[in-house]
């Protein structure tokens, strides 16, 4: 079966809707009509609580599809692996149609929502080591060779991003461990936690982290979930899907993020947290801090979404060495003036907005740049 033509939508055993193959190849959407009754919206801005037919207006952003689904299909790393575990299962990935992938999201795919059909998923008889999960991540990465590929699979198949990476349960929850790409990226797991240290130390909301040992390289990064509590899913949409665009073309300002949150969050708390951040990834060289590098968690008590914890946070560039998301329109160099020039327009306070800015800045020179010289 690799053509299908309709597929079920849930979020905690409960169905959202169904999506549908269209005659043009896009992916159409209609809520379910209990879902309407009590549900929420899950893409706010491109999916309101309606019993109509949505059909995306870009058929090719997500290529056909609305970002929120888009978000739940895995990038870079998890793709290939799925690409790989198509033809080992003996398809040809090219005549599956779009909605096929869908049920190859297992239990561990990102955010909250679940689609069916789904493929049943064998877990392997033997459990690989994070070493060997690592070095053969690297193997595939490097070499396109796998000789565990079901492993590899069955504990990252479903995960976002391009880098290696595997689903890991640890202190009863489930974490992500990511690994290098490569030898000389051995030290990419310790500057990530020494990263997110320092994004600490700055106030800024981070989930829990750990460097797990290693006898490979300086360690791996590893972060808990945040789409999970206490084991439950909870439904996750990145800044990319909310607002159909793709982050592999830059097109978005910060001024862009705080009017989102001001219209999703309604809370300066959450436009200060976003503060923070911008002043972190300005003054820290994150500058890979693209749309699906923001995102945002639906908090069903409250009945509102929020920003999720950050994420992504280390020494990087974008295309041209710049920011992928501009400053006030600065990309290349920018700085304190541009930081300022946003707080102001956006109504933070600017006594607060100078002083965060200036303490964040003091927090990355004392604890990372003499890291990074050192290193």
């Amino acid at each position: 079966m690799r053509d299908i033509n309709t597929v079920e939508v849930y979020y905690q055993n409960q169905v959202v809707g169904h999506l549908k193959l269209t005659t043009s190849q896009q992916v159409s959407f209609q809520y379910d009509s209990d879902w309407i009754e009590s549900g929420f919206s899950i893409s706010p801005f491109s999916l309101p609580l309606k019993p109509e037919i949505f059909i995306p207006k870009n058929p090719f952003t997500f290529d056909g599809l609305f970002g929120v689904f888009a978000d739940s299909l895995s990038d870079g790393w998890g793709h290939l692996l799925t690409d790989l575990k198509l033809k080992a299962d003996g398809n040809d990935v090219d005549s599956c149609n779009k909605l096929y992938r869908f049920g190859w999201i297992d239990h561990n795919g990102l955010g909250g929502l679940e689609y069916r059909p789904r493929f049943n998923l064998v877990k392997p008889w033997t459990a690989l080591s994070l070493d060997n999960l690592a070095m053969e991540s690297t193997t595939l990465y490097q070499k396109d060779v796998c000789k565990h590929l079901d492993e590899l699979f069955y504990s990252s198949g479903s995960c976002g991003g391009a880098q290696p990476k595997a689903n890991i349960f640890m202190e009863r929850a489930l974490w992500i461990v990511k690994f290098p790409t490569a030898l000389h990226d051995r030290i990419n797991g310790l500057m990530e936690y020494q990263y997110m240290q320092c994004a600490q130390a700055c106030g800024i909301n981070v989930p829990p982290f750990q460097l797990l040992p290693s006898n490979w390289c300086d360690g791996y990064f590893a972060v808990k979930r945040f789409d999970r509590k206490n084991n439950q899913k909870i439904h996750m949409i990145s800044l990319a899907g909310l607002l159909e665009t793709s982050h592999r073309i830059p097109s978005l300002d910060y001024l862009d993020i705080f009017k989102v949150i001001a219209l999703l969050t309604r809370d300066i708390r959450e436009s200060e947290e976003m503060y923070r951040r911008m002043c972190f990834n300005v003054f820290a060289h994150n500058r890979d801090d693209h749309s699906k590098n923001f995102a945002f968690l639906y908090d069903e008590r409250q009945n509102r979404y929020t920003l999720s914890p950050a994420y992504d946070l280390t020494y990087s560039n974008s295309i041209g060495g710049e920011h992928a998301t501009t400053i006030d329109g600065v990309g290349d160099h920018p700085g304190l003036n541009q930081l300022l020039s946003v707080a102001k327009i956006v109504g933070l306070n600017e006594k607060w907005a100078k002083q965060t800015a200036l303490d964040i800045q003091q927090k990355v020179l004392t604890q990372l740049n003499r890291w990074l010289n050192h290193r």
